[in-house]
């Protein structure tokens, strides 16, 4: 089924990524941990954590002990915090098309693009990782659940 609603690869590993982390505020995680958890790509998923470090959003510590770590309180960082971090600022006026095709009578969708748009990141800004490692928990509960019996 198709989504109206895209995001790229690596905005999805990293939301992903730093819910994981929230979900296990007790210790650190590895990056062999998070993709298989992820179920993405070891090397994608590190160039993601690195941004995340630069960005102040988590914490790596190198070494045969080392990992990644939250860097904050879950309720205090929101999913645009994360997704900026790795996309760049949403803007308010963007195009479907990587280059604008309509011209002077304006977008052909009216102002729905910017209207999704804006909606996205007024929701983004509203979910912190807080919200995101408790479902991530419960899936984890789930998953084992079922496993188990």
């Amino acid at each position: 089924m198709k989504c109206v609603f895209r995001i790229s690869e690596a905005g999805a590993i990293a939301i992903h990524a730093a819910a994981y982390l929230a979900s296990m505020p007790d210790r650190q995680a590895r990056a062999t941990e998070i993709a298989a958890v992820l179920r993405v790509s070891e090397a994608h998923l590190m160039k993601v954590l690195q941004q995340l470090s630069r960005a102040g959003i988590c914490h790596a510590t190198r070494g045969p002990k080392g990992g990644f770590r939250l860097a904050g309180e879950p309720d205090q960082i929101n999913l645009l915090r994360v997704f900026e971090a790795i996309e760049g600022p949403i803007s308010g006026t963007c195009c479907l098309f990587n280059e604008r095709k309509c011209r002077k009578g304006g977008c052909i969708l009216g102002d729905m693009v910017a209207t999704i748009t804006d909606t996205a990141k007024k929701r983004m800004a509203g979910a912190t990782l807080a919200k995101a490692a408790a479902i991530m928990r419960a899936e984890r509960k789930t998953r084992t659940s079922i496993k188990g019996g």
